[in-house]
């Protein structure tokens, strides 16, 4: 079978040139690293053609170039070079490594609605006299014309041996260029008062996230509970006949595990179609560019920046998106991902903030969010230091601007959303079953099983200032689900109500203390079955461990600072 390796230059087209030849529907980003990995898909019976993931040159120096030239030497038949149209000079390096080679190749030139836009026209003539090879000039309309260009053409070794000339020359092949003008709000963003811009691009981006969670989806979650609710009703009426235990299994249990699948997937949807949009619209790298002292200073490639925004709405959509970033900066930056503060965690500080800080409490959760933030730059700068990881400077492509299609973002987020439901939707099932059986069961002097864990586990607790069984069954259900910290505590308070159990369990630096280590430790249950997922479960555990640990002993230095301050103005 005849293999032929899609190669090019980042963000040059080879996706969408790639979905053309196959049919297939990849993700296609206006930005680096919209692929991450080589895609291959039979054509023919006799041809494939495989996506590699863009480079600038051959020479194996990142992951990408590795990949890339890997397949190259020792799979490809053929190369089919996926050149830009409006900057056909990037190329050069790439068709000089390909002579160097000895692999016949073919190009295919992109961006034909932008060279018009702008008045300007690609000489494929030309081009093909300077490289000694076939080119074609691709227009979405003429699929079949691009397909029959690939399969039949005749691929030569490309004849140029001067780099230098070479980029000249390819450079020449653009009639009526013009000069690239930096638009208005990259001179804003990168300019003298850069740093100011730079904030408000972030807070901008930041707002529809917080937005999706803070307030569309408890709309749409109330409206499915009342769903839920209404068939629960419906199952109740019409099960008498069946076993009680059986009964109330599939009541609570069942539809509550339901409720918590079906209740995910709105937002978790919403935030995967703005991520398209971000990515697709070129917003995204002006992100990661902002990002970049952050990131860089803890030893990662500056796209973990989506990541790690994301992280603010939902961490497991963060953790999907990790697959834009090298292996390496996407494992270092899942074990401080958690402690970006995701919207669930919200009505939990919201509560503790209103009982201890009084009117302040505002501006206290705003103090929460940013102490995450400087946590997650303080454990990444230990794992830096430990793995002797040096700091990372890398480069960020900046595309043209662009309104991404209605239909492609939502295509793109249907396929992201559709993969990771049915990945954590069983065990979200299973563990809703299991969180049941632990608060119906009683073992011993009316107590459930998950009250006698807990006051097993509290004792841990005791050093950080809130050992008792209460906090202790409230964090145990707080890994099943952020809210369920609130939802337990509620439960046990019996008419009370949560202010009151809250007075009760916890002191000023008790409540401090706790919600330090709530902060930091481990996410829900659907972030781990995520990250288990995308990264393997050893790394998940050793991941797990060093968030317990960093919750653990920060946790218990805040509790004994503060402890130590108040004894010292109390003398």
């Amino acid at each position: 079978m005849t293999k032929i390796a899609l190669c090019g230059n980042p963000n040059a087209g080879k996706t969408t040139v790639f979905n053309a030849l196959s049919g297939m529907n990849l993700r296609v980003g206006n930005y680096n690293g919209a692929t991450v990995s080589a895609f291959e898909k039979e054509v023919t019976k006799d041809t494939s053609i495989c996506d590699l993931p863009g480079v600038f040159s051959l020479s194996p120096d990142t992951p990408d170039e590795i990949s890339a030239c890997e397949y190259l030497e020792n799979q490809a038949d053929r190369a089919l070079v996926v050149v830009d149209g409006t900057s056909p000079e990037n190329s050069a390096p790439i068709f000089t490594a390909l002579r160097e080679m000895k692999i016949p190749a073919a190009a295919v030139v992109t961006m034909s609605d932008i060279l018009r836009r702008d008045g300007s026209s690609f000489d494929c003539e030309k081009a093909e006299k300077v490289l000694g090879i076939r080119v074609f000039m691709y227009e979405k309309i003429e699929k079949n014309q691009l397909k029959s260009f690939v399969l039949t053409s005749e691929y030569s070794v490309p004849s140029c041996e001067n780099e230098e000339k070479l980029h000249s020359d390819l450079a020449d092949c653009v009639k009526n260029r013009r000069e690239a003008k930096v638009c208005a709000i990259d001179r804003l963003l990168f300019g003298k008062h850069g740093n100011i811009a730079e904030f408000c691009l972030v807070i901008a981006v930041m707002l529809p996230i917080f937005l999706i969670y803070s307030v569309i989806s408890p709309l749409i979650s109330s409206f499915l509970e009342a769903l839920v609710d209404f068939l629960r009703q419906i199952f109740l009426s019409y099960s008498g006949g069946m076993p009680y235990l059986l009964r109330r299994f599939v009541s609570d249990a069942v539809f509550g595990g339901a409720l918590s699948v079906v209740g995910f997937i709105p937002p978790v949807m919403m935030v995967y179609a703005y991520l398209t949009f971000l990515e697709e619209s070129g917003i995204a790298p002006r992100l990661c560019v902002c990002f970049s002292p952050f990131t860089s200073a803890i030893g990662i490639s500056s796209r973990a920046a989506i990541p790690f925004m994301l992280g603010f709405g939902c961490t497991v959509p963060a953790i999907d998106s990790l697959r834009a970033v090298d292996e390496e900066s996407a494992k270092r930056a899942s074990y401080v991902l958690p402690f970006f503060q995701c919207s669930a965690k919200f009505p939990v500080y919201a509560a503790f903030a209103g009982v201890f800080f009084g009117r302040k409490f505002s501006l206290d959760v705003l103090l929460i969010y940013a102490c995450g933030v400087c946590f997650a730059l303080a454990f990444g700068l230990l794992l830096r230091l430990f793995g002797r990881q040096k700091r990372i400077c890398d480069v960020v492509e900046l595309p043209r601007y662009r309104m991404p299609s209605f239909s492609s973002v939502m295509r793109s987020s249907g396929e992201k959303c559709a993969d990771t439901v049915k990945k954590i939707a069983t065990v979200l099932l299973l563990i809703s079953a299991a969180a049941w059986v632990m608060n119906y069961v009683t073992v011993s002097d009316s107590k459930s099983l998950m009250q006698c864990v807990s006051g097993i586990v509290s004792p841990i607790f005791a050093p950080l200032g809130f050992g008792n069984d209460l906090s202790s069954a409230s964090l145990i259900a707080g890994v099943f689900a952020k809210e369920g910290v609130l939802t337990s505590l509620s439960v046990f308070s019996g008419e009370g109500g949560v202010k009151y159990v809250l007075r009760e369990l916890f002191s000023r630096a008790s409540a401090v203390s706790f919600l330090t280590f709530f902060a930091l430790y481990p996410p829900c249950v659907a972030s781990i079955t995520k990250m288990r997922a995308e990264f393997g479960g050893l790394h998940t555990v050793k991941c797990v461990m060093f968030q317990f640990a960093a919750a653990y002993v920060s946790s218990y230095f805040v509790y004994q600072i503060l402890n130590y301050l108040a004894i010292l103005f109390l003398r």
